[in-house]
């Protein structure tokens, strides 16, 4: 075989696996997307838990129910399961990670160090000698708690703190 045919037969062999390529792609893609609905009814669709008229909530819960039914049996076949599976997955893995970042975040030591300074600007509140301003205030907070980093957060703090209502 000469080097031409050789380039020829490569790019005729390129092509036909590109095509077979962009197939299983757009096969996946739709797998996907029938995943994605069946996940979206079954995340969203569902009321939310029983509050208030139990009548109206079991109704409420049986269209979804049935819209759920009806959402599978079109969507989820053989090849689309396994999508589905999987973004089910991503899900509980994407809401645990978001979970755990937001109690690190409730957990964190300047989250104790800001509750601390809550505390102490109660006090002063009710005793306001003890600091002349809004800033030596701050400024002593931030000596005091060394989680905390900066004498302008503070202040904002302070600052909230007094615009809601008691």
């Amino acid at each position: 075989m000469t080097s031409n045919e050789t380039d020829v037969s490569n790019s005729i062999c390129n092509a036909a696996a590109m095509r077979e390529l962009e197939r299983v792609r757009k096969i996946a893609a739709k797998q996907e997307a029938r995943a994605a609905a069946v996940l979206d009814e079954l995340v969203h669709g569902c009321p939310d838990p029983f509050v208030g008229d139990a009548e109206a909530w079991n109704v409420e819960y049986l269209a979804h129910k049935a819209r759920l039914k009806k959402i599978i049996a079109t969507n989820l076949d053989e090849e689309s399961i396994s999508e589905f599976v999987s973004l089910t997955y991503q899900l509980r893995d994407s809401s645990k990670a978001r979970r755990r970042a937001i109690n690190q975040h409730y957990a964190g030591p300047k989250q104790a160090a800001k509750q601390h300074v809550f505390d102490c600007w109660i006090r002063w509140q009710k005793n306001r000698h003890e600091y002349r301003s809004k800033s030596a205030f701050a400024r002593a907070m931030l000596d005091k708690y060394d989680a905390l980093g900066s004498q302008r957060v503070i202040e904002r703090w302070c600052k909230e703190w007094e615009s809601e209502p008691s």
